[in-house]
């Protein structure tokens, strides 16, 4: 007798009828009916700053307990940007505004993800559905036609566009967006974004009416959100009087300033200034004074230990360094101009004892300065370069640990015309 064949796959109808058919019944209706997040974005109030910041988000670890920090670090920001003023804006918000003027509200941000890797999408999207935060999604373009699994794919740009709280843009190797939309996929003209600049930057703050490249400050996971403020308001530009303060976030020294209106200098305005102990000396800069290149300062400072610079245009790259100072107990005016020093006034002129009042006006390549109500003769500096630089305070002593300004007191006021 002979046996019967068997059959290859006995059961392929069973497993066709109850694994195989509903698998793909449940992907593609959960495909085509998986709910998409709508948003509507508040519609942000137009005001007549030309200044905005570019931060850039960083991708997301790779370890789990890694995520669950990144995820709430990223909150953290958010929170603490909403609590200090800060608006979100897209770059279709920024290449929309007319380029002769400042159109932008006060403190307005743009977040950007670059390179765009897929898994920093699918960790953070939800809790940027959830917070209703717009940002700028920006990936290469080669990858568009490479089918890299690595970055985002056709199903996550549609739901990106449905939801109307993402830019999303394509960059060639040059860092300029060869293709680019805005909310809700409305594609945009990408020749109207200029490149982002080369070699990454310490820079967050643009001014759109001189931009031809766009700064962007990177994040990282480490910073918490005050030292992220912080970074950030040091660097709005100061339009008026204001006093300068220094504020200490985690051993770190930021510049600040704030509203002088029509109050003298006060002890509410003082700080300390102190190197650590194995250092001899420190440094704070404000580059809220950038590009402003006619201004008067009043600077009180008590119990000074060692030498006291004021920068009046400082440059980290030139180098080119204008500053005033109490050297060894004389006054001096100095500039450097690529490590040669030129001594502008010299320090014989007067001994200053460690604590003293000066005035500084600088108008026009030159600067005049008053001390203890002496004033002392105008002295001509060269320019360099068409950006003057920020303003600092530097104190030192050869020995460790010793040099510190008891109680620095600064009050700055631009030129009208630096206004403009």
């Amino acid at each position: 007798m002979t046996r019967p064949k068997r059959a290859l796959f006995p059961y392929w109808k069973s497993w066709f009828l109850f694994v195989i058919f509903p698998g793909f019944g449940f992907y593609f209706v959960s495909a085509r009916f998986e709910k998409e997040n709508t948003f509507i974005r508040p519609a942000f109030s137009h005001g007549t700053s030309p200044y905005f910041y570019i931060v850039k988000c960083p991708e997301t670890p790779w370890r789990g307990d890694e995520k669950r920090h990144a995820l709430h670090r990223l909150k953290q920001w958010h929170d603490a940007f909403e609590e200090n003023g800060y608006v979100p804006l897209l770059l279709s918000d920024v290449i929309s505004a007319p380029k002769d003027k400042g159109t932008f509200p006060e403190k307005g941000i743009v977040m950007v993800f670059e390179k765009g890797y897929r898994q920093t999408y699918r960790l953070f999207s939800p809790l940027l559905y959830g917070i209703n935060w717009p940002v700028v999604w920006s990936t290469p373009y080669v990858t568009k036609k490479s089918r890299d699994t690595r970055y985002i794919n056709h199903r996550d740009i549609k739901k990106m566009r449905k939801s109307g709280l993402w830019d999303i843009g394509f960059f060639n190797k040059s860092n300029r967006f060869v293709e680019f939309e805005g909310p809700h996929g409305i594609p945009l003209d990408a020749a109207l974004i200029p490149p982002f600049t080369q070699g990454g930057t310490t820079v967050a703050l643009n001014d759109w009416t001189k931009a031809s490249d766009l700064h962007m400050f990177p994040l990282n996971f480490s910073m918490t959100a005050e030292e992220v403020v912080s970074r950030l308001n040091a660097e709005w530009p100061v339009r008026k009087k204001q006093f300068l303060f220094a504020k200490t976030v985690n051993d770190r020294i930021w510049g600040q300033s704030m509203d002088a209106g029509n109050i003298t200098l006060s002890s509410a305005t003082a700080f300390r200034l102190e190197p650590p102990l194995h250092k001899r000396s420190t440094f704070v800069t404000w580059n809220g004074t950038k590009w402003i290149a006619n201004y008067d300062l009043e600077m009180k400072a008590e119990n000074v230990k060692g030498d006291l610079w004021l920068h009046l245009s400082y440059n980290e790259t030139g180098p080119h360094d204008l500053r005033v100072g109490l050297f060894e107990g004389h006054l001096a005016i100095q500039q450097v101009i690529q490590g040669r020093t030129v001594p502008l006034l010299s320090r014989a002129d007067s001994r200053l004892s460690n604590s003293f009042h000066a005035f500084v006006s600088v108008r026009d390549k030159s600067v005049s300065v008053k001390v203890n109500g002496i004033s002392f003769r105008s002295v001509s500096f060269v320019p360099v370069g068409s950006q003057d630089g920020r303003l600092g305070v530097s104190v030192s002593h050869p020995v460790r640990g010793t040099a510190s300004v008891e109680t620095l007191q600064l009050l700055f006021d631009p030129s009208p015309k630096d206004l403009l």
